[in-house]
């Protein structure tokens, strides 16, 4: 999944059915890079964004990036190699939990460009510890 880039590609996931909002104290969103030797070569800034259910095809979830402030999540990355990503994402998980189907959409975008993507393992991963997910703390 790679985002960035002279693309500037964006990445699309989902998780659910979430539990009841009133039940989640916390939610992480948890990204792996796909090549565990890889480097970032500037600074840069995941924003994650939560998007309306998307079905696919050549519309993008949203007409245009959304204020920083909007963001439901933000990572700063620094040059170096890339580790795993922890983003808080519980406002976007409860919100989620209050909607029909109750699937969480997430929207991942790097914030500063840059010519080489930022690559992630996707949700179609190989090995399955490296796709993406959402680590929920309940009560």
């Amino acid at each position: 999944m790679p985002l960035g880039g002279r693309a500037a590609t964006e990445g699309l996931v989902a998780f659910g059915p979430m539990p009841a909002s009133s039940e989640i104290l916390r939610a992480l969103l948890v990204v792996q890079p796909l090549d565990p030797h890889s480097r970032i070569d500037a600074r840069h800034e995941v924003v994650v964004e939560h998007v309306e259910p998307f079905r696919g095809g050549a519309l993008p979830a949203r007409p245009g990036a959304g204020p920083l402030r909007f963001a439901a999540g933000r990572h700063a990355l620094a040059p170096g190699p890339v580790l795993p990503l922890r983003i808080d994402v519980t406002e976007a998980a409860r919100a989620a939990a209050d909607r029909a189907d109750r699937r969480l959409h997430l929207l991942l975008r790097l914030r500063e460009g840059s010519a080489r993507p930022l690559v992630l393992a996707s949700p179609w991963a190989i090995d399955p510890q490296l796709r993406p997910r959402v680590e929920l703390m309940l009560h």
